[in-house]
């Protein structure tokens, strides 16, 4: 089938250079690359970062403003 699309010159520069290189026509080394990439499986999701470990000794995540504001000092409001 044939189309048109809009590519880089010095990409498809490159693509004609190797193409030529492994003697085939631009045409066939572009379909084998569109190929190669519809092939690929996706990146799979990564899950949500957690942690496996002990909280440190006297840590109540129930307290977790009183933490804060061991660290930043009193919450002045808005």
């Amino acid at each position: 089938m044939r189309t048109t699309i809009d590519i880089d010159g010095e990409l498809l520069e490159k693509a004609r250079e190797r193409a030529a290189q492994e003697g085939r026509s631009v045409d066939e080394f572009l379909a084998a690359a569109v190929q190669v990439a519809v092939d690929k499986e996706p990146p799979k999701e990564r899950p949500f970062p957690t942690f496996h470990g002990k909280l440190r000794p006297g840590l109540n995540l129930d307290k977790t403003w009183e933490h804060i504001e061991q660290v930043e000092g009193p919450f002045a409001g808005p």
